[in-house]
C-alpha cells in the first residue's frame, strides 16, 4: 500500500486547517490535534484539496465517532461544482444511512439499524456503481447501487453538530495481496470527539 495522503491535524490550534483542505461550509479549525466543526450547526462540509487522489473515483471513507449520534459522516466523489457526493451518515442512535447529494438534493439510498455505539467506526466505500456502508467492521446490507455520480471527485466529511472531533485523515493505494483482484485505492478518515 501507498500512501497517497494523510492529516493527523498534530499542528497548533488554528482556524486555518491548512493548503490541503478547503472549508466548504461551516466553520471548521484544529483544536487539541483534531480536525473540528467549531461554531455552526446545519451542513458544514470540509474536503480535501490535494490532488493525489483527485481522478480517483473508487475510495474507502472511514470516521471514528465517539458518540452514538454525532450527525455526521464521510463524504466521497465530492464536487462543488455539481453540488454532489455520496455520504454515509451516522444520524439517530441505532441509524447509519447511506444518501446521495445531486444538484444540492439529498436522496436516501439505504436506511440501517445497527445497534450504534461510542467509539464506533462508519466506513463509505464506492466502487463503480455499488456503495457500501460498514459499521465497526461489519457490512451494513443491502448495498446502495447508484449510477448519478460515477466520477471521481474529492474526499471530505459532512458534520451537523457543534464541536465534533475527527483525526488521522488517510489516503492509501491498495492492492489484493498475493496476486488477486486489483483494488482501487483507499480512504480512511478517523475521528475523535
Amino acid at each position: 500500500m501507498a500512501t497517497l495522503f494523510s492529516d493527523n491535524f498534530n499542528r497548533a490550534n488554528s482556524d486555518n486547517l491548512g493548503a490541503n483542505w478547503t472549508e466548504v461550509e461551516g466553520p471548521w479549525e484544529i483544536q487539541a490535534n483534531r480536525l473540528r466543526d467549531g461554531l455552526s450547526n446545519g451542513d458544514d462540509n470540509v474536503r480535501t484539496t490535494t490532488t493525489a487522489h483527485a481522478a480517483v473515483a473508487d475510495v474507502k471513507v472511514s470516521v471514528l465517532l465517539v458518540s452514538a449520534n454525532d450527525k455526521n459522516g464521510p463524504c466521497a466523489r465530492y464536487s462543488t461544482t455539481a453540488d454532489t457526493h455520496y455520504l454515509g451518515f451516522n444520524g439517530d442512535p441505532n441509524s447509519v444511512d447511506l444518501y446521495k447529494k445531486v444538484s444540492g438534493t439529498y436522496t436516501l439510498l439505504q436506511a440501517y439499524t445497527p445497534t450504534t455505539s461510542a467509539n464506533a467506526t462508519v466506513r463509505l466505500e464506492c466502487e463503480g456503481t455499488t456503495q457500501r456502508l460498514f459499521y465497526n467492521g461489519v457490512e451494513l446490507t443491502p448495498n446502495g447501487t447508484d449510477t448519478d455520480i460515477t466520477a471521481a471527485g474529492q474526499t471530505g466529511l459532512l458534520c451537523q453538530n457543534i464541536n465534533v472531533n475527527h483525526d488521522d485523515f488517510l489516503v492509501e493505494d491498495f492492492a489484493a495481496a498475493g496476486g488477486g483482484r486489483p483494488r482501487r485505492p483507499r480512504l480512511t478518515l478517523l475521528g475523535l470527539n
